[in-house]
């Protein structure tokens, strides 16, 4: 299948006017892509200029040939053209409707870092710019000479998702998407890691609606199956835990006295102090008592204060693993509930060993069911994330 997605490319390229080549263009024309190119570095032997289907000119940069081979499609159009003005070269890249979506912007990003200049601009890509320096690159196939950025550019948009205050599910399948583009094994290993905590079960559908992403179900390299199984595996394992009340909940049957006052006629508990009721305004309140029935009433309510409760939660797009351990973490962390059983009481004790359930959950998301294995041009799949090039 790589060879003929491949092969389609280099048909669609050359369709027409071949991409490579002064002929098709007079002095004047050349003299003007020239003059308006960017020089990447000073007395460069090759220009690439970048043309719509009109062979209105995108962008131009002047560059070193010998540097450019670093792309097996460069290297292969270098090879076939003859030097023209100032002994230069010249390749010409010319976007058809429909066509591979090469970013100008991520174009002058790859050449800039094969020449080790504009370093400052580059030291950081925001997730939205290393997806589409990813996809041009998917034409270029610059994989090991970016490799020492790649494995920089990761870590930092990674962070910067950690840093949000809620990870963005589009953002992580931006990120899980250029990974695979570039054929990054070691950092698809850990974003994919990071999404078993961070998606929610419907991520699939949020990734359908946006048309970048569309191509992430065809990646082998993501095993997209695989990812999916593991969120709603981990999932459905902390849910069992959390909306389970077997164990002491459902065993223990003593009762305790608590610091609360029971209106008997709504139903309603009040504080200690209280000598009405407020709402219904019943004069007659009694020490209220925590029992077994009450435990695992009061144990729901306090879910569904934590937004734990009902199960309609898996349906939010922010019910991920993550979430939802940080919920249990908080509750657990100040227990809205007080009795003479103190730290004895079955309800208190059940809460508490939710954490320690949710984090074996969290420390097992390491461990993936599902192995990663990068094929050939394994993103080349995705050849439609961008369908046209921005032209304005």
């Amino acid at each position: 299948m790589g060879s003929q997605t491949d092969s389609g490319q280099h048909q669609q390229l050359h369709e027409g006017q071949p991409l490579g080549g002064v002929p098709q263009f007079t002095d004047i024309q050349v003299q003007h892509f020239t003059g308006q190119s960017e020089t990447i570095v000073p007395n460069g032997d090759l220009y690439v200029i970048l043309l719509d289907s009109r062979n209105t000119m995108l962008a131009g940069f002047r560059v070193f040939s010998h540097i450019c081979r670093a792309s097996a499609l460069f290297a292969e159009l270098i090879d076939i053209q003859l030097s023209g003005q100032d002994r230069c070269k010249f390749i010409f890249i010319r976007l058809l409707p429909g066509s591979w979506g090469i970013d100008r912007q991520a174009l002058r990003c790859i050449l800039s870092v094969l020449h080790h200049t504009n370093k400052d601009q580059y030291m950081k890509l925001d997730i939205g710019e290393l997806l589409r320096v990813s996809v041009t690159n998917l034409l270029l196939k610059c994989n090991d000479a970016l490799a020492p950025e790649i494995g920089i550019w990761y870590p930092k948009a990674l962070q910067t998702i950690i840093d949000g205050e809620q990870p963005s599910v589009v953002e992580l399948g931006m990120l899980l998407k250029s990974a695979d583009n570039f054929e990054a094994k070691v950092d698809l290993v850990k974003l994919r890691q990071f999404a078993i905590r961070n998606l929610p079960m419907h991520f699939r559908e949020i990734w359908a609606r946006y048309p970048p992403l569309l191509t992430l179900e065809n990646c082998k390299s993501l095993a997209l199956d695989g990812l999916q199984f593991d969120v709603n595996e981990r999932l459905g394992r902390a849910c069992l835990h959390i909306w389970s009340f077997e164990g002491l909940l459902d065993t223990q049957s003593e009762g305790y006295i608590t610091t609360r006052r029971l209106c008997l006629s709504c139903g309603r508990r009040h504080p200690s102090n209280a000598k009405l009721c407020h709402l219904c305004h019943n004069g007659t309140l009694y020490d209220d008592v925590c029992t077994k029935n009450s435990r695992v009433g009061e144990y729901f309510r306090i879910l569904a204060l934590q937004t734990l409760w009902p199960t309609t939660i898996l349906t939010l797009d922010d019910a991920t693993l993550s979430t939802i351990s940080q919920r249990v973490n908080n509750l657990a962390s100040r227990i809205p509930h007080t009795c003479s059983g103190g730290s004895n009481c079955p309800l208190v004790v059940h809460i508490g060993a939710l954490q320690g359930h949710l984090k074996r959950i969290m420390d097992d998301c390491a461990w993936s069911n599902t192995s990663i294995s990068m094929v050939e041009g394994g993103g080349a799949i995705a050849e439609a994330v961008v369908e046209d090039i921005d032209e304005d």
